[in-house]
């Protein structure tokens, strides 16, 4: 993903990704100027499925809960939470000009490069390497 925002792998549009993901977008557009009850209720489930680790956590974190009002009530608190950041970002974008969203694009970028490569380090190096286990181990008994 770091490497697609860089402009530097564009094939994964081409493999057909691009297809499914633009296909997916153009539904969810459609359902924002859809009238009827059933358009919101569409919204929402197929808001769910968009890519995203946040929402798959709360989503299972709403599902631990074993009742519709609580996993409801979990995912609201979530909504309600995300929303002014989200509104936020899409209201800055407007006002940058092209070059400094560029920017916000590469730093972006820059920030899922270095969690996949923190991600990949956690997952390769041995327990005792990890930059928090010292200052654990120092701490217990």
């Amino acid at each position: 993903m770091a490497l697609q925002l860089f402009g530097l792998w564009r094939g994964l549009r081409l493999a057909g990704l691009g297809f499914v993901a633009s296909s997916f977008a153009g539904a969810l557009r459609g359902l924002l100027g859809a009238h009827g009850r059933a358009a919101p209720l569409a919204l929402g489930v197929l808001n769910g499925f968009l890519p995203c680790p946040l929402v798959y956590a709360l989503a299972a974190q709403a599902a631990s809960t074993a009742g519709a009002l609580p996993g409801m009530l979990t995912m609201a608190a979530f909504a309600l939470g995300t929303f002014p950041a989200m509104l936020m970002m899409g209201g800055l974008g407007r006002l940058l000009a092209p070059a400094w969203r560029q920017r916000g694009v590469w730093l972006a970028g820059g920030c899922i490069l270095l969690l996949g490569i923190v991600t990949l380090g956690r997952g390769i190096l041995p327990a005792s390497m990890h930059a928090g286990h010292a200052w654990h181990a120092a701490l217990l008994p």
